[in-house]
């Protein structure tokens, strides 16, 4: 008798009426719970302007959910954040969520406040959650691309003796692998042409004396 009690118990017209919504819910909630637990999109409200009619600070944290969970072009970006329960949780809408306001929004993204911002993160993360920052290890890697289109790959050496266009990376991290302070260079940068701007950056944190370096034949010579 289940269909006569859901026919009768059961006020189907007016369910039927809704809309109903199939979203991605829990991973994108939980990323936006772990970035405000940071206080990651309070700190980019620092830097960034609220210019356009929505917050560079939420489309930049859109974004980094985006990069974790399912990484889409900004092209691509709105049909993934409409399909997630973002917009009732940032409260902007799928369509406001276009490319020029994501190109927009990475234009925010200068060297110097990427300094500070990262510097700020670090220091709420460190009180968060109990970070230790005695011994910070640090190195530097490179980061291949398939496509064309990055400005600053090039093709350079790997490891791998790969040609691809690439970048390379140098960070800082803890004892616990949180990232202190990073640096991105051209790829066809070598890599014994990294250290000492590293070393310049490791300075202006104030975290030189603490850091331990991770260093093969690439980065020797006379000079470093």
């Amino acid at each position: 008798k289940l269909s006569e009690y859901l026919e009768h118990g059961v006020h189907l017209d007016g369910f039927l009426k809704h809309e109903l919504e199939n979203l991605f819910y829990q991973t994108p909630v939980t990323m936006w719970k772990l970035l405000t637990e940071m206080q990651v999109p309070e700190i980019f409200s620092r830097y960034f302007s609220k210019a356009w009619g929505v917050d560079a600070a939420s489309a930049a944290s859109a974004m980094i959910i985006n990069y974790a969970v399912e990484h889409r072009s900004k092209n691509k970006f709105a049909d993934w954040y409409g399909q997630t329960y973002l917009p009732h949780l940032l409260k902007i809408p799928t369509e406001k969520m276009n490319k020029d306001l994501l190109c927009r929004t990475m234009d925010f993204f200068t060297d110097e406040k990427i300094e500070k911002i990262h510097a700020d993160i670090v220091n709420v993360a460190k009180t968060k959650y109990n970070l230790k920052d005695d011994k910070l290890f640090f190195d530097i890697t490179d980061v291949t691309f398939e496509g064309v289109h990055c400005p600053i790959a090039k093709n350079g050496y790997n490891s791998r003796h790969e040609y691809n266009p690439q970048i390379n990376l140098a960070m800082a991290t803890t004892i616990e692998r949180f990232p202190v302070i990073h640096k991105v260079f051209e790829g066809g940068t070598k890599d014994v042409k990294t250290l000492i701007p590293a070393v310049s950056l490791l300075e202006k944190f104030k975290v030189l004396e603490k850091t331990i370096f991770i260093i093969d034949r690439g980065l020797t010579s006379k000079g470093n």
